[in-house]
């Protein structure tokens, strides 16, 4: 040790220094480090895995990096890792499991692992939106184990699971404290449960039926659910889209189709755009026709979409209803119960008293409320200041008056309209917009909801995954 606090090998007592320099988990990692005898092998994985990153072993005693010190030195290292918080936590995690090899080569831990270790040890985790453990559950699939490498499948109740990469996390951290543990494999995938209730009059392979809706148009009640739609397929679900929208039927347009494919002799086979399978009165009107349709017509066609389509089987069919309160509403309710229905609405309390009636038409017809999205929250101007164009706070207090979640607030932004206008939605035309990344929170956010209630309802049904 030289007295400016440079050492050949990263010195144990630089790792306070790191604390805040990442984010929540990074945190953890070092406070729990911390607290560990210098022997412990989490407080050897992390000597081992900084000496590493910073290239302690070729560090030379009168070097310039020596000169700045070891503490000066990791903080730059940790500030410059150009990886992503998790990618820098599983660097971590990799020297943890050459740490562990050593000391089981140097028969420091002996124990012969078998499955039920492994199943014990997994049953500490726990899925955030359930409160559950993942082994209860059945969630962990394919177990195997041989000789300290350890492999399993983790199935989650959704792709579209927005807690995804800490579940996978957990579970590897849980199996890696683990005595005797080498290396552990996880794959993820998933599948959806049914909500358990019975498809009515019409009786269709869907597991969930999502409604979305509004009080008035103009709110952007499409928008939202042509992006949840292709956000479910780009995860992985399998995912329907229907235009219950009769009067204003935009889905085409939106999603980039003109026409459907040729019909069976049987059903007529709905469009596919965007990995989503697409259904719309506007595939079957000339351009520009009105359609003066009476209660009694519009029943029949929103039954003909359902049971006159070959939908295939589905995950999600999301269904974009027309505004207000009408008869659309009723017949799907009538033909199809649904897993639940969305609320969107703009922040201007005129959109709000309309809202307000859309969500009680949902009450009134048995249809549980998922939660109220707020479109055009707000513009962002150049300067980054933001202007509450439609008023503000709207949705929440909305939401609060229902007495349900709110699902999230989209602002405004060019990129949304654009998308819409060209068929591209905006989670695809451009991801990395606020917008986009307001979507597809909301896409998570309904896909989790619809799967807690679908396994924690009345009518939940088991599942059972053949891995």
């Amino acid at each position: 040790m030289q007295d400016n606090d440079a050492d050949l090998l990263f010195p144990p007592k630089a790792i306070t220094s790191l604390r805040n320099l990442r984010g929540s988990a990074w945190q953890e990692l070092v406070d729990r480090v911390i607290d560990l005898e210098l022997l412990a092998p989490e407080r050897l994985a992390f000597v081992l895995f900084m000496a590493r990153l910073n290239g302690c072993t070729t560090c030379q005693a009168d070097s310039f990096r020596a000169m700045r010190g070891c503490i000066q030195c990791a903080n730059q290292t940790i500030r410059r890792f150009r990886g992503t918080e998790t990618e820098l936590l599983i660097c971590y995690s990799d020297s943890k499991v050459e740490i562990l090899r050593y000391l089981q080569e140097e028969k420091m831990s002996t124990k012969q692992l078998s499955k039920d270790d492994v199943i014990k040890a997994l049953s500490t985790v726990q899925e955030p939106e359930l409160h559950k453990d993942l082994v209860s559950l059945n969630m962990i699939r394919n177990l195997e184990v041989n000789q300290g490498k350890i492999q399993f499948t983790i199935v989650l109740t959704t792709p579209a699971c927005p807690l995804k990469s800490r579940i996978e996390k957990e579970a590897r951290d849980a199996v890696l404290a683990l005595p005797g543990v080498l290396s552990v494999e996880i794959k993820m995938d998933s599948n959806v449960p049914n909500d358990g209730r019975a498809r009515g009059v019409v009786q269709l392979p869907i597991r969930n039926a999502i409604a979305i809706a509004s009080g008035k148009g103009g709110v952007g009640k499409s928008t939202v659910a042509v992006n949840v739609a292709v956000t479910l397929a780009e995860m992985g679900a399998r995912v329907g889209l229907l235009d219950a929208d009769i009067y204003g039927p935009n889905i085409p347009t939106m999603m980039g189709v003109q026409q459907l494919p040729a019909a069976t002799k049987e059903k007529l086979v709905p469009a596919i755009a965007h990995g989503v399978k697409v259904m719309s009165i506007g595939f079957l009107v000339q351009p520009g026709q009105p359609l003066i349709w009476r209660g009694p017509m519009l029943h029949s066609a929103i039954r003909q979409f359902l049971s006159d389509v070959d939908w295939g089987e589905l995950d999600y069919l999301i269904i974009d209803l027309p505004p207000g309160t009408g008869d659309a509403a009723l017949s799907l309710a009538q033909s199809l119960p649904l897993s639940g229905g969305v609320i969107v609405t703009l922040p201007q309390q005129v959109s709000l008293d309309d809202a307000h009636r859309g969500m009680e038409m949902f009450r009134q017809l048995n249809i549980p409320i998922l939660g109220v999205v707020e479109n055009m929250s707000y513009l962002e101007l150049p300067d980054g200041k933001r202007m509450d164009i439609f008023g503000t706070g709207g949705g929440i207090r909305l939401a609060e008056l229902g007495g349900v979640p709110f699902i999230g607030a989209i602002p405004m932004a060019a990129q949304v309209r654009e998308g819409g206008d060209n068929g591209k939605p905006v989670v695809l035309a451009d991801p990395e917009s606020a917008a986009a990344e307001a979507l597809r929170r909301i896409a998570q956010d309904i896909a989790a909801k619809i799967s807690v209630a679908a396994l924690q309802g009345d009518n939940s049904v088991s599942i059972n995954i053949v891995g």
